[in-house]
């Protein structure tokens, strides 16, 4: 790991942390000044601060490459190892406002004694653990930092997995009664599911993948709440898994029922066609002209004319059958 540059004078927030639960905010000569041995160092940037893009390539220390990963703009939930004793997380998270379905990519890189993180947008779980700090209650280390931004994502996955399972099961799916609002209601708890499984599984499987790298210093503070925060996720990921297969059962009996009414709907047009087919044969047949002539029907006094006209429309519905048969439609 490169030592940041004491020639960059912007000051981005960064707080060394106690080792019991409080941390002090560094200034900029302080921060250009840190080494791993001073203890270690949380330092929250924010993606839309362009002085925060440029102390990260130039200030930061980092290697010439790794900047450019750490703020790949199109990127999914994963684990990145740039260097034996360095990982860098991208992962998305949800806004503050958890009901638009919209999320924001969270970057973290963590090293042995310092821990950077970069989010797109302003994180209400980021400004506690700031508060938590500051109050003297929050983590001893940087791995108790990454820990504290996992448990909040799976705090969060949770509540939002509960809310859903109570949504689902208030609703009742009434075939005799149909509410016009229902597919409404169910087309809604259905992109819900979606949304909430986009953070689960890759949640879940950054959690796996932080676990099995043989990095001491990643789970030296409470060692046993990252295995809860993997079951933990684990357990709203199937919840969710069940709550899918309810809303998906419902939209099944929800198209069942729509293709019960068409075939209601076409049955009774049929019938009417049925009925009414005649009655229009009838009036077509004996309401035709032959032809006029003098101002008079053609034929009148000639019965053959109106025998001819009845084998003729025989002869064209013979034809139509043949070809509708000919071509498999009948």
């Amino acid at each position: 790991m490169n030592t940041p540059s004491p020639n960059d004078a912007y000051d981005p927030a960064a707080w060394l942390l106690d080792g019991h639960g409080g941390a002090r905010r560094l200034n900029a000569d302080e921060l250009a000044a840190w080494r791993p041995t001073d203890g270690d160092l949380w330092i929250c940037l924010a993606e839309s601060s362009e002085r925060d893009r440029a102390w990260l390539e130039t200030g930061s220390g980092l290697e010439p490459g790794d900047p450019v990963a750490f703020l790949r703009t199109r990127t999914w939930s994963r684990v990145l190892l740039p260097a034996s004793e360095e990982v860098l997380l991208l992962m998305r998270v949800p806004v503050s406002d958890a009901t638009s379905g919209r999320s924001s990519v969270l970057r973290v890189w963590v090293e042995s004694a310092r821990i950077i993180t970069m989010a797109a947008t302003a994180l209400p779980e980021l400004r506690r653990l700031q508060d938590d700090l500051a109050a003297g209650k929050g983590p001893r280390s940087v791995d108790g930092v990454l820990l504290s931004v996992m448990q909040a994502a799976a705090a969060w996955l949770a509540d939002a997995v509960l809310d859903l399972d109570s949504d689902v099961a208030r609703f009742r799916f009434d075939d005799d009664a149909p509410d016009p609002r229902t597919a409404a209601r169910i087309h809604r708890m259905h992109r819900r599911v979606l949304e909430l499984q986009r953070y689960a599984a890759p949640l879940r499987s950054l959690l796996l993948r932080l676990r099995s790298f043989d990095l001491d210093w990643l789970t030296q503070e409470k060692p046993d709440a990252w295995l809860a925060v993997i079951d933990y996720v684990d357990e709203a990921s199937h919840e969710l898994d069940w709550i899918a297969s309810r809303v998906d059962a419902m939209r099944d009996a929800l198209a069942s029922r729509t293709s019960d009414q068409i075939n209601r709907r076409v049955y009774v047009l049929t019938i009417v066609s049925t009925i009414v087919l005649p009655l229009s044969l009838v009036t077509g047949l004996f309401g035709s002209n032959i032809g006029v002539r003098d101002g008079n029907v053609f034929g009148a006094g000639h019965p053959i004319w109106f025998i001819a006209l009845c084998a003729g429309l025989a002869l064209l519905g013979w034809a139509t059958y043949a070809f509708f048969h000919r071509i498999r439609y009948l």
